[in-house]
């Protein structure tokens, strides 16, 4: 298992132009199509971490489609739940207590939503989720979230 870099959450340890950086990140994604391994939610939320902290969240592995994405979960966090999977790099959060860039859990038909994995992982935005969709991001109500973890 690998250990949580709670030393790295917080926004004093974030780079000075965070919220800018976001934002452009999330400019960036607007009119990507779903990719596994290039433009999933994982790759998605890693660069919206990147974009804050000049570093990845998420250990680097090659993936190009379902089966190989489990192996690559399995293969460093020993689990195939996504959730599970990030609580072992962030801190889980209740949803009302969600701000801008932390990480959202999402499960909903706006998401590209896959068996298997549990749901989706997305970008709090203060009141909309960002989401990766099948041809471009989406966006929800930060309502719809389930949980979310602090980045």
């Amino acid at each position: 298992m690998i250990s949580k870099p709670s030393k790295l959450s917080g926004v004093g340890n974030k780079v000075p132009n965070w919220e800018s950086a976001l934002d452009a990140y999330i400019g960036s994604c607007r009119e990507k199509s779903f990719a596994w391994g290039s433009f999933d939610c994982v790759r998605f939320a890693d660069g919206a971490f990147q974009a804050q902290y000049g570093i990845n969240l998420f250990p680097p592995f090659d993936y190009d489609d379902l089966k190989s994405a489990q192996k690559g979960l399995k293969k460093f966090c020993k689990t195939l739940d996504l959730a599970e999977a990030v609580d072992q790099f962030l801190d889980r959060k209740d949803k009302r207590l969600l701000s801008r860039g932390d990480l959202v859990f999402h499960n909903s038909a706006l998401s590209v939503n896959v068996d298997g994995v549990g749901g989706s992982i997305g970008i709090c935005l203060g009141t909309k989720i960002a989401l990766v969709g099948e041809t471009s991001l989406q966006f929800d109500s930060i309502e719809k979230a389930e949980f979310g973890w602090r980045v």
